[in-house]
């Protein structure tokens, strides 16, 4: 495989390189392919060097490589020379230290091409910004995450205590985030805070085979915004938390509906129809919030609540229950002690298999269903 990595990069791209050389050999080991190998020609190049080869020579799809350093240039909010000419390359210097991906990634702290071309003149741009700031501000928010995975396992986060008090715990958390911690009051008691020493929550110490029985009694569902105000003791002077899963059903419906407000009320400076998320991408997601038991089908009204017409969506004639009956059904889950999720997925695999001659599969995906961590803590 050859890949156009090169050292210098970043802290975490040296280290990947320098894990995967093989001593004496131009070829680096394959990260996951056991008999796979990787070349890097570009693994020694200089940022400088990178920007002449791509100035002095002609790009093999056709593009031109100026508009690419002027792309570069933008992005970096004017901060590097844009070269015009060839001929001035050596004088001007390099330009494009700027690194991009998805506008709406979080993993870093600051979008620094986004920022760039807002301060280059990119005003459109804003509302982008804003929305992917308000995407990163949530990441870490417990009422908005599940807690479990989306297989459905259940997991703890082991709490370290701080050096010099072993009673106040901490929650582990990027860099760039505030830091939160909690402090062990008692054998029964706790409570989280900040770096203001403000008290965020207070919390019951629990042991690891009372949990179940916690959840049962406060009707906490734990796919849901709610997030259980414990502390779970695994063993002597070791604490966690329930670890956090993907977003909540509603909060998904906030994410998106958050996105197409965006969309509807961007002003781009060349396409008055500009898509940040396109129908096909809203099809998808429409099935998968049918696979997560929203029997509302709450997509396409939500699209329409937020852009004021709606698509050609396509609907399902076998309608499986009203408002009513999904009321009295959750209600007769409550008073039997199933779980409504769990109810909710196996009608819809039989469902799904419901027509078919042969039924292959539906025992295994039923199994899965019933396996779930969440349902045997």
């Amino acid at each position: 495989m050859v890949l156009g990595v090169r050292e210098n990069e970043s802290v975490t791209r040296d280290n990947v390189l320098k894990n995967h050389t093989v001593a004496g050999k131009d070829l680096m080991r394959h990260s996951t392919l056991i008999n796979a190998y990787v070349f890097a020609p570009i693994r020694n190049f200089s940022l400088d060097m990178v920007w002449d080869y791509l100035l002095s020579e002609k790009s093999p799809w056709g593009n031109d490589n100026h508009e690419l350093n002027k792309l570069y240039q933008d992005s970096s909010s004017g901060e590097c020379p844009l070269v015009v000419d060839k001929s001035i390359k050596d004088s001007a210097g390099s330009c494009g230290n700027s690194r991009f991906g998805c506008w709406s990634c979080t993993v870093v702290q600051e979008d620094k091409a986004l920022n760039g071309f807002i301060l280059s003149g990119a005003d459109w741009m804003r509302p982008l910004l804003e929305y992917r700031n308000w995407l990163s501000s949530i990441r870490d928010d417990r009422s908005m995450r599940m807690k479990y995975r989306m297989s459905g396992q259940i997991y703890f986060n082991v709490l370290k205590p701080e050096k010099k008090d072993e009673n106040l715990l901490i929650i582990p958390k990027k860099n760039y985030r505030e830091k939160e911690w909690i402090k062990v009051v008692d054998e029964n008691r706790a409570y989280r805070t900040n770096e203001k020493n403000e008290v965020l929550k207070e919390l019951t110490i629990i042991g690891r085979d009372q949990l179940k029985d916690y959840l049962v009694e406060q009707q906490i569902d734990l796919g849901k915004a709610e997030d259980p105000s414990v502390l779970v003791r695994l063993e002597e002077n070791q604490y966690s938390v329930l670890g956090l899963g993907a977003f909540t059903l509603e909060a998904r419906k906030e994410i998106l509906k958050k996105l197409l407000e965006v969309q509807k009320n961007l002003v781009h400076p060349s396409d008055p129809n500009y898509e940040l998320i396109t129908e096909e991408e809203l099809r998808v997601i429409r099935r998968y919030w049918l696979d997560d038991g929203d029997w509302e089908d709450s997509l396409p009204k939500l699209f329409h609540e937020v852009m004021g017409y709606g698509l050609n969506w396509e609907y399902d004639d076998r309608p499986l229950f009203d408002s009513e009956q999904l009321t009295d059904l959750e209600n007769l889950s409550k008073k039997h002690g199933v779980d409504f999720k769990v109810l909710k997925k196996l009608i819809a695999l039989e469902k799904q298999y419901s027509g078919y001659k042969i039924r292959r599969g539906l025992m295994t995906d039923i199994e899965k269903a019933l396996k779930q961590d969440y349902l045997h803590i």
